[in-house]
């Protein structure tokens, strides 16, 4: 068993450059393990997706992606006796890998309110024959953008405000109908995109449509059936500063959504 301290309840300023991984501070789980720098927040580049033609000079670009992000972790662990050093990195092993085949929430004391999401990659060897070391591990992010904290927006037509540069999926779109309906429809007045949902509804209940994490419900119930696939813009409905947002019949909306950023 591996006892660990709760770390919710420390204060991030007491902690210096640290990092929470998966809800834990490594500092305060591990005695004498400490973050020494992060590197893969900076700048991020592009790939370029290209094509040749015979004959021509260079290429011509045909597409541009993001790459995934690399967060490269140095750390010190430091260690009494050789008994203590081998406990402290069965301990390392345990929290980088507690969340099982799953990305986790990553978070930085130098950087509030910002999260990125991702597991660890590899590690590089460090020398055996001491009990204090340093050395560093990465943490894959399949997606390169970390991301705000929530925000709600409430109202029969919500403007986006200006909380992010970049379009973002709304993490939920929750409304409590206002009158019996056979089709409800979620506009973005501003892109033309729309969710489309057939079905029989009644006033009063709660529907909930979950974009970022792909579900549907009426009072708890799964609808996602009721979706239509092919009007719809479900998969990409976004919304960015400027956008407005209505529902059809007119109801009350919650929009949460998350900024996110490079």
């Amino acid at each position: 068993m591996y006892g660990f301290t709760d770390t919710n309840a420390i204060p991030e300023q007491t902690l210096g450059l640290a990092m929470r991984f998966g809800g834990v501070y490594f500092e305060e789980a591990l005695s004498g393990y400490k973050t020494l720098n992060v590197g893969g927040r900076e700048l991020i580049g592009n790939e370029l997706e290209t094509a040749t033609g015979k004959g021509n000079d260079g290429s011509v670009i045909t597409g541009q992606t993001l790459p995934s992000r690399m967060l490269t972790i140095q750390y010190k662990l430091e260690a009494k006796t050789d008994a203590e050093c081998r406990h402290n990195f069965e301990t390392l092993n345990f929290l980088l890998r507690k969340n099982g085949k799953n990305n986790v929430a990553i978070t930085f004391t130098d950087e509030p309110g910002r999260t990125y999401y991702g597991r660890l990659q590899s590690v590089d060897d460090v020398p055996y024959d001491r009990n204090t070391v340093t050395g560093t591990f990465t943490l894959y992010c399949e997606n390169p953008y970390k991301y705000g904290d929530s925000l709600e927006s409430v109202g029969t037509s919500i403007t986006i405000g200006e909380f992010c540069p970049y379009d973002v999926l709304p993490d939920l779109i929750t409304a409590t109908l206002s009158t019996d309906a056979t089709k409800i429809t979620i506009d973005n007045t501003t892109t033309g995109k729309h969710i489309i949902l057939n079905g029989t509804y009644t006033a009063g209940q709660t529907l909930v449509v979950g974009i970022a994490n792909r579900i549907i419900t009426l009072n708890g119930q799964n609808i996602k059936n009721n979706l239509d696939y092919v009007e719809s813009d479900f998969r990409s409905f976004v919304v960015s500063p400027g956008d407005v947002i209505t529902m059809s019949p007119s109801s009350s909306m919650t929009i949460a959504m998350r900024g996110r950023w490079l």
